[in-house]
């Protein structure tokens, strides 16, 4: 009798082509992904792994980012930068692209970072336009 073995996955982050050297150093890097994307997402083993993927994402030294990317990707499954996807969609009073708390009666949905990059990227943007007209 032959027992397959299953190889671990990674979790998905790792393996995004486009700025993968972003994500080195991610503390998920060693663990199973099944971990931050249960099949079964039901029961005690499935509350316990997603508790223990968010405890892990608590110590990495990117989860700023991967939590942004999931925001910004509006990814819909899993865990990222240590929140479900519940924990993301239900951000009141944060940014929507990073975990920057936003003053309470504030009309803004985006922190003054995330607000200058956006205004940043437009005028280079524009600009470019622009020089492509001369």
């Amino acid at each position: 009798m032959t027992i397959a073995t299953v190889p671990r996955r990674r979790h998905p982050l790792l393996d995004l082509p486009a700025d993968a050297d972003r994500w080195d150093g991610a503390a998920c890097h060693d663990h199973d992904a099944e971990l931050w994307f249960r099949d079964d997402f039901s029961g005690t083993a499935a509350n316990a792994d997603t508790e223990e993927a968010k405890r892990i994402c608590q110590g990495c030294t990117i989860r700023e980012q991967c939590l942004s990317w999931a925001i910004t990707h509006a990814e819909t499954w899993g865990v990222w930068g240590g929140m479900t996807t519940d924990e993301r969609n239900n951000r009141n009073g944060q940014c929507r692209t990073c975990p920057t708390p936003i003053p309470p009666r504030s009309r803004a949905t985006y922190c003054d970072g995330c607000r200058n990059k956006a205004r940043a990227r437009q005028d280079r943007s524009r600009a470019k336009k622009k020089e492509n007209r001369t």
